[in-house]
């Protein structure tokens, strides 16, 4: 996983594993995923902690610009990915 870096077009602020608000909807979760578009759109996927009928909301796709940071991911900045990111503990 690439950590945060910082160039003259776009200073990410938002990384995995951070909670996350979409300023239009409101919903609130966790980004869980993230896809980059060719001509610099970002997306995050976020897990609302949530349950409808017992199991997880599904997960929704905001563009970066539209979400805020609420606080960041435990742990901080993980630099391998996968299950040693410590996300969630």
């Amino acid at each position: 996983m690439e950590s945060r870096k910082k160039d003259a077009e776009h200073e990410p602020t938002i990384m995995l594993g951070d909670t996350v608000t979409d300023r239009v909807s409101g919903f609130t979760g966790i980004a869980v995923g993230t896809t980059e578009w060719l001509y610099g759109c970002r997306s995050f996927g976020v897990q609302s902690k949530e349950l409808k009928d017992g199991l997880p909301v599904a997960i929704k796709w905001f563009d970066e610009q539209s979400l805020k940071a609420e606080a960041a991911a435990p742990g901080g900045p993980c630099e391998s990915g996968g299950p040693s990111c410590g996300v969630g503990q």
